[in-house]
């Protein structure tokens, strides 16, 4: 008998780590917008709002205002918080979710159950899990690289000193080390890097 659990499972905390960083680069971009005020009033202010989608909410009602002469920035900004949100949807699928064993053929995997938590019917539940998460992570693969592009670049580094490590490199060294069972040196290609410093 052949077991893809273990498969799964590192998909499905691979898909974690980018909801995470995708949550993270949201904040950083609030703080942006909010540069004007002192940052434990800009923190006080975000940490308010108990979900995700609040917190989204409240920097698109930010935005409006600080971004109201800038037409296609505002627009960029409405899109990527409206794909955040339906990732949003998937993302609490696959952390709620009730999992169980499956059998086909000679291998045994996970599936999600149809209920959940039993209150609501579970929108992974019956669906080709495999399939589901590579979908979900390459959504957030994409968020991940949107919601860094509406940063501002970062002032350039000393002489010396290399850039930071970008959020998009930060995905490809993590895809990397998923790879690498047996903790093979990772390959860091400069352009994982900014050459400004961003990250």
């Amino acid at each position: 008998m052949v077991s893809q659990i273990g498969h799964t499972l590192k998909q499905v905390g691979f898909a974690n780590l980018l909801w995470n960083k995708v949550e993270v680069l949201w904040y950083l971009y609030f703080t942006v917008l909010m540069r004007e005020t002192e940052r434990p009033r800009v923190d006080a202010i975000y940490r308010s709002h108990d979900t995700g989608n609040k917190k989204r909410a409240l920097i698109l009602t930010v935005a409006e205002q600080v971004l109201k002469s800038n037409v296609p920035g505002l627009a960029e900004v409405r899109e990527a918080i409206r794909r955040t949100n339906e990732a949003a949807r998937t993302r609490n699928a696959l952390m709620h979710a009730d999992f169980h064993l499956v059998m086909d053929g000679g291998t045994v995997n996970v599936a999600v159950s149809r209920g959940g938590d039993h209150s609501k019917p579970n929108s992974l539940g019956g669906v080709e899990l495999d399939r589901a998460l590579s979908e979900f992570i390459g959504t957030l693969k994409v968020l991940v690289a949107e919601v860094e592009h509406l940063l501002p670049p970062q002032p350039p580094m000393p002489p010396g000193v290399p850039g930071m490590l970008t959020s998009v490199g930060w995905v490809t060294l993590l895809e990397q080390a998923i790879a690498s069972e047996g903790g093979e040196p990772l390959d860091c290609p400069a352009g994982m890097y900014s050459p400004n410093g961003s990250g």
